[in-house]
């Protein structure tokens, strides 16, 4: 089969989860599929306005440079006023249409999988059906019902601002419904549903595979002292700041926490660590490396305040038997159950998180918690996930 996928960004780029998520997809289609995948590039003069090919491990990647202010690998880096004036050319970048118009008619995909459109044109969708392409839709976040993508979970009442109410029309206009929708939590879907998203879309809620981890080390009991991980970026939206102000609290000997990622609150982080022996910043790591430490843990902490669909890391943990201590945000809550497989807190509440790491000190039968961990993502391989897909 021919598959054509659509990701804004693709390796070597990556922000988040998401990025993760395609690269393994990829990778994994590529060995039973003829797979091409259509993403933004950077500007290296006129030529990059083509689609430019390359084959890097078996997958044919077009890049091409959609022609606004920047490109969206660089969007971090720039300022909000620039970024509002990107985001009106990315509306219907009529340069970006054409590009994704040849690439489609050259490629002649079977099936077109579409997981990011931002920077590569919010009117994609309206192309790929008027084209009358085969296609899947996979959001991984509420990036269309809310610009940023990004929503504290304290601050939901930003969702009835006349802006975000004019960008929501305008993105289901754009979105339309696609003629299938998969999405990895069923909080998502509903989300999308409760705001008018897709309403003759087949939705389907297929959870996020489990990679291959080869489990090099493993402990049934909690070790001395007791480790928690830190893996995201370092970000006030994933709650660094009242993790450490949580574990300073504690002022116990018995308990360490290592940090794995980087961002922009490293600098402060780093400066933090230096004055307190319980903290380990390791910095950015990725693959196998990640996977090695993360393994070793004793819990991994996940205290993001904005509300997610379903944290990679999470899933990650999950397949190498580390129970979880998680904040209740969007999909979070479906993967993490209280006292089986983790321990779970009110976002963004200190005295919660608090009580969630004592509860965690306090297990009586780790092992347990381990093997519900594993169980949680039992048979979610991506082998799997696929299976269901073209399903």
């Amino acid at each position: 089969m021919k598959i054509l996928v659509v990701s804004s960004l693709y390796e070597p780029y990556r922000r988040g989860g998401a990025e993760v998520f395609v690269d393994a997809l990829v990778g994994a289609l590529a060995q039973t599929h003829t797979v091409s995948i259509l993403t933004c590039g950077e500007w290296e003069g006129a030529r990059s306005l083509l689609p430019r090919s390359q084959t890097v491990r078996g997958v044919r990647v077009i890049r091409f440079y959609p022609l606004n202010f920047f490109s969206f690998i660089d969007i971090n880096r720039k300022p909000f006023w620039l970024r509002v004036l990107w985001s009106c050319v990315d509306f219907f970048n009529l340069h970006a249409l054409l590009v994704s118009w040849f690439v489609c008619i050259r490629e002649k995909p079977d099936v077109t999988l579409v997981h990011g459109i931002k920077g590569l044109t919010l009117a994609l969708p309206v192309l790929l059906n008027v084209m009358k392409c085969r296609w899947v839709f996979t959001p991984h976040d509420i990036q269309f019902v809310i610009p940023s993508g990004q929503l504290r979970k304290d601050e939901e009442h930003i969702l009835s601002s006349p802006y975000v109410f004019v960008y929501r029309i305008l993105m289901r206009r754009l979105l339309g419904s696609p003629p299938r929708v998969v999405v990895s939590s069923h909080f998502l879907a509903d989300f999308y549903r409760s705001y008018g998203f897709f309403r003759k879309s087949d939705i389907s809620v297929i959870p996020s595979p489990t990679p291959s981890i080869p489990v090099l080390h493993h402990h049934t009991t909690l070790s001395s002292p007791v480790t928690f991980l830190f893996c995201g970026q370092l970000t006030e939206g994933k709650g660094i700041r009242e993790l450490l102000r949580v574990f300073e609290s504690l002022d116990r000997s018995d308990t360490r926490i290592s940090i794995l990622g980087n961002g922009p609150l490293e600098g402060e982080i780093r400066e933090y660590a230096q004055k307190n022996s319980w903290i380990q910043l390791i910095g950015y790591r990725s693959g196998e490396e990640k996977f090695r430490i993360m393994e070793k843990a004793d819990y991994l902490i996940h205290t993001s305040v904005i509300i997610e669909n379903s944290p990679s890391v999470i899933i990650e943990a999950f397949g190498l038997g580390v129970p979880v201590v998680s904040s209740d945000t969007g999909g979070s809550a479906e993967l993490v159950k209280e006292g089986v497989n983790g321990f779970v807190f009110s976002a963004g509440s200190e005295k919660s998180l608090h009580d969630a790491i004592i509860r965690a000190l306090s297990a009586r039968d780790y092992a347990a918690l381990s093997d519900a961990a594993k169980k949680t993502v039992s048979g979610h391989t991506q082998e799997w996930y696929i299976q269901e897909l073209l399903r």
